[in-house]
């Protein structure tokens, strides 16, 4: 039988079993493409992680309120302010640095461009806290929160959209009305949980109060988050504790009420990270079952 003759057999059965060819080919399909999904996924696994350490820093808490959404446990909403975080420096011992934090949007102007972006407002000890690294420039420094320097650090993302190839050190934008001088850009962090972690800017904190309104903030003194780095060798879960019980004790809190705070461990985050990586790679590793096996098992 000639190739040509085994082609036209081929083809007369396909035909003849039209339905069945197709779920095959469909199947054949789906197999190999989740294959490769499944390989890529774990092959990409260990750069996520590191993004997420890259995002989240190590032996990181921040601790932020949290919205009841239960109307018989909601009661007076709770708030964090600057006199918050001093008590917290003063009172736990294993925190080594301490960023209050303010967040919201704004829209960056760069002569006849413009990009809408997020904004974290923050205190020098941020790029300590979470470990940031810089492409170009420099962080601001205390001496530039005192004073509310005008002045801005760039995302990877807002940097791109703004300027393209071209450094931006030393170029002025606009956030609002406001002139600031770009004095860095951070290094590129990617996603984590969908969300887009090169889209920010990053100012003093003094700065964003004078001339970014925010009006997800009630008092000129609240802030959104405090963030915080525990001190190497420390018991993270029990500092966690320690900063919780002072803040539900400062804010009068009891019962369901402390829901309204939360403390996030970052390390913990990463942890996870590391066990859904490690539980992928087991799966991917392992043989498949041969067909014997399994009509031997079903027998």
């Amino acid at each position: 039988m000639t190739p040509r003759t085994l082609l036209q057999e081929a083809a007369t059965a396909l035909r003849s079993n039209l339905l069945r060819s197709a779920l095959t080919a469909i199947g054949v399909i789906i197999g190999v493409s989740g294959l490769v999904v499944m390989s890529a996924a774990n092959a990409g696994a260990n750069k996520l992680v590191e993004r997420q350490i890259a995002s989240a820093g190590t032996d990181v808490l921040f601790v932020f309120t949290t919205k009841v959404e239960n109307a018989l446990r909601r009661g007076v909403a709770v708030v964090l302010t600057d006199q918050d975080a001093n008590a917290i420096r003063e009172v736990i011992p294993n925190l080594q640095y301490l960023s209050r934090e303010i967040n919201g949007g704004v829209t960056v102007v760069a002569g006849d461009k413009s990009w809408n972006t997020k904004y974290y407002a923050v205190e020098a000890t941020y790029q300590t806290v979470f470990g940031v690294k810089l492409l170009e420039g420099q962080f601001f420094d205390d001496e530039e929160v005192r004073a509310g320097a005008k002045v801005v650090v760039l995302g990877a993302t807002v940097k791109e959209k703004l300027f393209g190839d071209e450094s931006p050190l030393n170029q002025t934008v606009r956030l609002g009305a406001a002139p600031v001088r770009i004095i860095g850009v951070r290094t590129r962090l990617g996603s984590m949980g969908g969300e887009n972690m090169d889209n920010y800017i990053y100012l003093p904190i003094t700065t964003a109060r004078a001339h970014l309104p925010n009006s997800a903030l009630s008092s000129p003194r609240q802030i959104s988050s405090i963030d915080m780095k525990v001190r190497p060798g420390a018991d993270r879960e029990k500092v966690k504790e320690e900063v919780l019980a002072l803040l539900r004790e400062r804010k009068h809190l009891v019962g369901a009420q402390e829901d309204k705070l939360n403390v996030f461990d970052s390390t913990r985050f990463v942890e996870l990270l590391n066990t859904t990586q490690t539980s992928l790679t087991w799966l991917l590793s392992r043989p498949p079952r041969s067909r014997s096996s399994s009509v031997a098992s079903g027998s």
